[in-house]
């Protein structure tokens, strides 16, 4: 509809209001009126309802004959608004795609919440009921998060069914989807009478029925998971603006306050998570986030959540000497030890990162890791095999069991990770285990409806079993196959996200600074020996600040759209970006760590000498 077409006078009757043409710019959010109906969401009058994308326009009403239940911002412009003369309702804006927009803001999950309870509010006046005029209470707002899982998993088996329909008959499937909508109505109702025992009795009992659906539909075991990558951070702290960090650290607090969320969310039925968080992030969050930090311990604990991975840094291992390798591993595991008091036991790299060569088993090996993950995204490519389960031969004959790439399951962007064609896939293909999902961006809503198949899956395997690659491992049968992978077998591409024209002076600085620390050590030894002083801890932390500048988000930048500032990662994923913009950029944070390892290694070579010559 344009500023020139005009609206039918019996429409402008039906809706209360007259067009009154298009507004180019929609203001950020939408607030809370005085309408009982809005009460349902516990907000004052004038409250941050939901957002807009202000580059976006909105339709601009004129009230005749109708209520509004909420307003567009300082504007003062109705947004959603219902018809006295007919039940009709009205958004004045594009609200349900603007607040996909938003999907990874921090505030997302509220604002969800507030525009379903809106809407469900004015469908029961749609349909002839009246308004509920009070808040829900926290119990009902848990079990909707309940029923919508439910949701999520009843469409899971619909789409299941439509790959795999030649396995089994329709009616089978109709008659389970029935029974497990009984049980659900019935804990409903349960609910509503505050009846919670029976509430999740019956809840329960239809999420098995779901879970019945699909066992009628694949004799594939599957096991999915959901993992946290997140970037750098630096014992750099601002009171304007907090710590120092690139890419999902840009905003340490929010990051962790997410993480926190991935907590409560598993606690919920008992689910689980993985951690992919480097050393160097785990450091300094222990220094600045302890309480916070207790949790994380406290879920290792109880096996619920496992840190996997080890690196110091999300380093390109292909791309560095062996010292270097070494160190990451070394450095890396210490720092998680002495952060999380934990061991890691599984090596598994994100799904953009690479961090594979072949002669990784030898060195995941020495340092007591026992299994490893053969799975790589846009960075990288892993020859695939058939097979669920292989021991991994690395050049020296060193052996280590692994999870493969599944040469006939097709590979998924992590939104669709846990995917009803890959299930289909794995059943053609004749395999009896399948394990999808991994470490992904922390902050990012991936995969697809992740809460919800969080909780529900934790109850009884839709998708899959909610596990730890650890979990897996353990309960799956020891392979009986070895393969060597060669480097044409694991070809990682470093220019994907490690480039841009920048890897050799990258590689330049590396190797500069690498070799003049080695030569240092050296130095430092032997004057150490002749009673010169221990230097070793300003060796250490050199080495630290090289082995930081190896991330792949660092080591050669991501180019200018995310190198400028700390908040360049989310400017083109958050509208109206609310965290910090420190500098300095990537690339100069990069040269300067560079720099300062060169120089200490320089002074401890100059203060050895003396006591060598």
């Amino acid at each position: 509809m344009s500023d020139s077409e005009k609206v039918p006078e019996e429409l402008e009757k039906v809706i209360g209001a007259t067009f009154a043409g298009w507004v180019p710019e929609t203001p950020f959010y939408s607030i809370t009126t005085g309408h009982p109906s809005a009460r349902i969401l516990s907000r004052s009058v004038a409250e941050t309802v939901y957002p807009h994308r202000n580059f976006w326009g909105y339709m601009k009403f004129n009230l005749k004959d109708a209520f509004v239940i909420t307003d567009l911002g300082f504007k003062g412009d109705p947004d959603f608004f219902i018809s006295r003369e007919a039940k009709v309702a009205v958004f004045a804006t594009d609200v349900f795609d603007d607040l996909l927009h938003y999907i990874h803001h921090p505030e997302y999950s509220r604002y969800e919440e507030n525009l379903f309870y809106l809407t469900v509010n004015i469908i029961r006046y749609l349909l002839g009921l009246s308004f509920i005029v009070d808040p829900v209470s926290k119990d009902l707002k848990r079990w909707g998060s309940f029923f919508r899982a439910y949701a999520a998993g009843r469409q899971f088996v619909l789409s299941t069914y439509e790959e795999l329909k030649k396995k089994v008959a329709r009616e089978e499937i109709v008659k389970g989807l029935e029974e497990a909508d009984q049980n659900l109505l019935a804990a409903s109702r349960s609910a509503l009478e505050g009846d919670l025992d029976g509430t999740w009795k019956k809840y329960h009992e239809a999420v098995k029925c779901l879970s019945k659906c699909m066992d009628k539909m694949t004799h594939v075991k599957r096991f999915i998971t959901r993992g946290w990558h997140g970037g750098n951070l630096f014992d750099d702290y601002r009171p304007s603006g907090g710590l120092l960090g690139y890419a999902e650290f840009c905003w340490a607090d929010w990051t962790v306050n997410w993480m926190k969320r991935q907590l409560e969310w598993i606690s919920l039925t008992g689910g689980k998570r993985i951690t992919e968080i480097c050393g160097q992030t785990w450091e300094v969050l222990a220094k600045y986030y302890p309480e916070d930090i207790k949790l994380f311990r406290s879920a290792i604990e109880k096996g619920i959540l496992e840190p996997v991975g080890g690196l110091y840094s999300y380093a390109y291992l292909l791309n560095l000497g062996t010292e270097s390798n070494i160190r990451q591993f070394s450095y890396g595991l210490e720092a998680i030890k002495n952060s999380l008091g934990a061991k890691i036991e599984t090596y598994h790299v994100a799904g953009d990162h690479y961090a594979f060569h072949p002669q990784l088993p030898q060195i995941l090996n020495g340092f007591g890791y026992k299994y490893a993950v053969l799975r790589s995204g846009n960075p990288g490519w892993i020859r695939g095999v058939h097979a669920e389960k292989i021991y991994w031969r690395g050049l020296d004959g060193s052996l280590i069991e692994a999870l493969p790439t599944y040469s006939e399951v097709r590979g998924e962007r992590p939104q669709r990770w846990w995917n009803p064609k890959r299930i289909a896939d794995a059943d053609k293909a004749g395999y009896k285990t399948i394990f999808m999902g991994g470490a992904i961006d922390a902050t990012m809503t991936w995969p697809f409806a992740e809460k919800e198949h969080t909780i529900i899956n934790s109850i009884a395997p839709i998708i899959g079993r909610m596990a730890t690659f650890k979990e897996y491992f353990e309960s799956t049968p020891k392979p009986t196959e070895t393969i060597y992978f060669d480097v044409d077998d694991l070809y990682g591409k470093p220019d994907f996200w490690a480039g841009f024209g920048t890897t050799k002076i990258f590689h330049r600085l590396y190797r500069n600074a690498e070799t003049r620390l080695l030569a240092a050590e050296r130095f430092e030894a032997i004057s150490y020996l002749l009673g010169g002083p221990s230097l070793t801890n300003d060796l250490k932390e050199a080495w630290k600040k090289v082995l930081i500048a190896q991330d792949h988000f660092l080591g050669g930048g991501c180019g200018p759209w995310e190198g400028q500032h700390t908040g360049s990662f989310y400017l083109g994923r958050i509208p109206n970006y609310p965290g910090p913009k420190m500098l300095p950029s990537v690339d100069e944070k990069t040269t300067q760590l560079f720099k300062d390892a060169y120089e200490t290694a320089n002074n401890v070579l100059e203060k050895t000498i003396k006591y060598i010559v």
